[in-house]
């Protein structure tokens, strides 16, 4: 999934402008919609649910300056989450507000776009959705140019994905392990394979991994 997303232009008229970022995951209250209006000089608090145990993470930047500030929380036993950022004050400018969720046991979830190609390091295992039909994962390739093995898992959860993956040649290559020649930079293209089908979507929640090993 790459973290689907949804973005919102959130205007406060005494204090900030605001783009909002939030995973589907992370889910927010209506009140964080365009027009938006939030209390100046006092902590901004920001509020949600996601699944149980889930750990949430919210950061906050200028669009003037590289700052950034960051807080997280971690959804209770009835999905509720909660965290408060820095005052600010009015005229501050230009915000982004991202809220996304994040595994603790070391999920990563990648973007759908060149630009935004999570790094695919050797050894570094990647986990990702695809919990949309048309949802695609694009991973990029950092390591040096060479022949690698490339394993890849469908099966993180029941039932197993059906997916494959591509390299820039464009082959739609199955799960498991294969040797395969990689270029610096090159993406990796993870999609399901049943994105021509209809009906309930199968594998939704079970998780995808990408390991590249000499």
């Amino acid at each position: 999934m790459i973290l689907p997303r949804f973005a919102r232009a959130v205007f406060l008229p005494a204090l900030l402008l605001i783009t909002l970022t939030a995973s589907a995951e992370a889910r927010l209250p209506k009140l964080w919609s365009d027009h938006a209006v939030v209390q100046r000089d006092r902590p901004i608090h920001v509020w949600g649910w996601a699944d149980a145990g889930e750990h949430v993470t919210a950061s906050f930047r200028n669009a003037n300056s590289s700052a950034e500030e960051t807080a997280s929380a971690t959804a209770d036993s009835l999905g509720h989450w909660s965290l408060y950022l820095a005052a600010r004050a009015a005229g501050g400018g230009a915000y982004t507000l991202t809220v996304s969720e994040d595994d603790p046991n070391g999920e990563v979830e990648p973007n759908n776009s060149d630009a935004d190609a999570n790094p695919l390091e050797p050894t570094r295992e990647l986990r990702g959705y695809l919990d949309t039909r048309n949802d695609v994962d694009m991973l990029r390739w950092m390591g040096d140019s060479g022949t690698y093995t490339v394993i890849v898992r469908p099966d993180l959860g029941t039932p197993a994905l059906p997916l494959v993956w591509k390299l820039e040649d464009g082959q739609a290559r199955t799960p498991g392990a294969a040797r395969v020649q990689l270029t610096k930079g090159e993406l990796i293209r993870i999609e399901r394979s049943d994105q021509q089908g209809s009906g309930p979507l199968v594998a939704r929640d079970t998780q995808w991994s990408v390991v590249v090993t000499r």
